[in-house]
């Protein structure tokens, strides 16, 4: 189980802006806020490569004993050693797992929870929550300041278990800020230490 980081990102630009990268990935602006059939995640924005959905070469290749037969293994072993080789060269790591750590910055996928906007002249400012898994996703806020210019991104997270803050602001493949400090709270404790009352 892991230490849960709480992110609050905003979302800036000319509206126009922001309504086509939402609807990028299926939202529907209704006027006031954005409508989605399915869950909004990083990866909606950032997609992984099939390639690593294809082969899972983040855990150790399998051995031959866990098939029916020597060419059933021998074809899942070409199919394997071809991936990393490919994942390699094409995106400078192996495995699922590195590739979430490179462009999200995180180790899961995570959806982007209660977007609300709020529009000020030809500008639109979107709100939204994001927990993720160890450690903020700073990787995807610059990976999203690249992929979609004029939009300014801020990310405000926080890891209590750990104890440290991010806080990192990008626009059009820059950090305009950033920041990694100690957190404390006095109200966190750890889940062991929470008394069992009826």
């Amino acid at each position: 189980m892991p230490n849960w980081c709480l992110n609050n990102v905003t979302f800036r630009g000319k509206k126009e802006d922001v309504v086509k990268m939402f609807e990028s990935v299926g939202c529907k602006f209704n006027g006031k806020t954005f409508e989605s059939d399915k869950p909004i995640t990083m990866r909606s924005f950032i997609p992984m490569p099939q390639t690593f959905e294809d082969y899972d070469t983040t855990n150790r290749k399998k051995d031959v004993r866990e098939f029916g037969s020597v060419e059933e293994y021998e074809k899942y072993s070409k199919g394997y050693d071809d991936a990393v080789k490919y994942q390699k060269e094409t995106y400078g790591c192996v495995g699922w797992y590195y590739y979430n750590i490179m462009t999200l910055g995180t180790k899961w996928d995570s959806e982007l929870v209660g977007l609300n906007c709020s529009i000020r002249g030809d500008e639109m400012i979107v709100y939204c929550d994001i927990d993720t898994a160890w450690d903020a996703p700073i990787e995807w806020v610059r990976e999203m300041s690249r992929k979609y210019s004029g939009i300014n991104i801020e990310l405000e997270g926080i890891e209590p278990g750990y104890g440290f803050r991010v806080h990192i602001v990008c626009e059009d493949d820059e950090d305009l800020e950033f920041e990694r400090t100690e957190y404390e709270d006095e109200d966190y404790r750890d889940e062991d230490e929470f008394d069992d009352k009826a």
